[in-house]
């Protein structure tokens, strides 16, 4: 048995997936179930849900019946020849094509670039005011580095630079007012 995602190489692993008293079961190859798997673990829930999402699509024989109604191309036309007839193929077979987009894509819906002569920044998208940061912000920016450094003092047990460090903290610390 071929895998029922690439179709290319045997399958090895079988998933099963209950869902509203449903049972859906897709049988997979080592390589399919690792990107599965690891898509999961490298915490990309959007591919690892269209993984499951394409499991539960309606069954081969009911998507190759499909059929557009403005131009008549059948789903398994589509499947075959990897091309669509008109623009309502889109509305036709939008619930095959969904999980097929998101799976191939990342995405159902289009995220590419504007060209440049149609970019217009919306007046509320404008450069946003510069932040100024607070004495405290400013503080607390130079409390982080003196930690920072501090640290890698006692790494290399350079003790006496870091009793420096120490010793500038403390004084920022009370000039903040944080004794």
């Amino acid at each position: 048995m071929l895998c029922d995602e690439c179709g290319k190489n045997p399958a090895i692993f079988s998933v099963t997936i209950t869902s509203g008293g449903g049972v859906s079961n897709r049988h997979l190859c080592a390589e399919c179930m690792k990107k599965m798997e690891s898509s999961l673990t490298q915490g990309n829930i959007h591919s690892f849900l269209s993984s499951i999402m394409s499991m539960l699509a309606p069954s081969q024989a009911e998507t190759n019946q499909l059929k557009c109604e403005h131009c008549g191309l059948n789903y398994s036309d589509f499947e075959r020849t990897g091309r669509l007839g008109c623009a309502g193929c889109y509305q036709s077979f939008h619930k095959e094509l969904g999980p097929m987009l998101q799976r191939i894509h990342g995405s159902s819906q289009h995220v590419g670039r504007t060209p440049a002569h149609l970019q217009q920044p919306a007046p509320e998208m404008q450069q946003p005011e510069e932040h100024i940061p607070t004495q405290q912000e400013l503080n607390a920016q130079r409390m982080e580095e003196l930690r920072q450094k501090m640290d890698e003092a006692v790494a290399v047990e350079n003790f006496e630079a870091a009793a420096q460090y120490r010793d500038e903290m403390r004084a920022l610390a009370q000039e903040a007012g944080e004794t």
